[in-house]
């Protein structure tokens, strides 16, 4: 008789190879040197309603001390600090972290600090104290997850937030479509869920599926803001807005479209 032998899956090796292969990926340098240049794009996720389903999906509460991994701007950190004791912004890009500083100071929040290091190679309990709940949102480019879920279990006390998208992005896809070149999608939740439960943790997750409406006062800034400040040669920009002036609904004086980007939220309880 044959017997059923279950075959194991490398996760971490899935998920490096895909990160790899995805169309769109930034590097660490890349964002330091366009901050600003990302920031103005990414801000839309705060008009769209992103942070607040996040933050309110967290449970959050006033005693609580939280970190934020690879939290660019601050555009998650520093409403999250209004809700929390206090939060630590950690990125290893310093230009972001300047303006973590800057909208922290404009918002009169007191309550957050900034860390400049790169997450894998942070020593928890010597360059950051365990904190209650941590947070990734949007930010595993990581090739090593294994090792970056590992530093998120072991830095938290209490709960591990990580936000990621649940499904191929229509945006990156559409300029994909636009500009005939392949569109290979970053790695699936999934992987994330699967390489936990390996890890010998039992995750939750939360789909967020609703649609989000957008506006731009020209096609200049439609396509900054579709590119969420990756950088692109000025041919490709000008069939980028050529394609969108067919694609987009002008009314009342703006241009508006409505985008498809769920995204899910995947959460564990630290055990005893």
């Amino acid at each position: 008789m044959g017997r059923n032998v279950e075959e194991k899956i490398d996760w971490d090796e899935i998920w490096k190879r895909k990160i790899e292969e995805a169309t769109f990926r930034s590097s660490a340098k890349d964002v330091n040197a366009r901050a600003r240049i990302w920031d103005k794009s990414m801000r839309g996720n705060i008009d769209s309603g992103y942070v607040d389903e996040l933050l309110g999906s967290m449970n959050l509460l006033p005693d609580l001390t939280a970190l934020d991994v690879g939290c660019g701007s601050g555009f998650v950190a520093i409403p999250m600090a209004k809700r929390v004791r206090s939060v630590t912004a950690l990125d290893q890009a310093p230009n972001m972290l300047d303006l973590t500083r800057e909208y922290a100071a404009a918002n009169d929040v007191l309550n957050l600090s900034t860390i400049n290091k790169d997450w894998l190679q942070v020593e928890i309990g010597r360059d950051i104290e365990l904190h209650d709940i941590v947070l990734a949102s949007r930010c595993l480019q990581t090739t090593e997850l294994r090792r970056f879920l590992l530093q998120m279990d072991k830095a938290a006390k209490k709960q591990c937030f990580i936000a990621w998208g649940a499904g191929a992005r229509d945006d990156d896809a559409e300029i994909c479509n636009a500009l005939d070149i392949v569109y290979k999608p970053p790695p699936s939740y999934m992987v994330v869920f699967n390489l936990l439960f390996e890890m010998g943790i039992l995750a939750n997750i939360e789909i967020h599926p609703r649609p989000i409406t957008r506006w731009y006062l020209d096609l200049d800034e439609a396509v900054f803001s579709l590119l969420r400040g990756r950088s692109m040669e000025k041919s490709a920009i000008e069939t980028l807005k050529t394609y969108y002036q067919k694609h987009l609904t002008f009314r009342d004086g703006r241009y508006w479209r409505v985008i498809r980007e769920p995204w899910a939220l995947i959460s564990w309880t630290k055990r005893d």
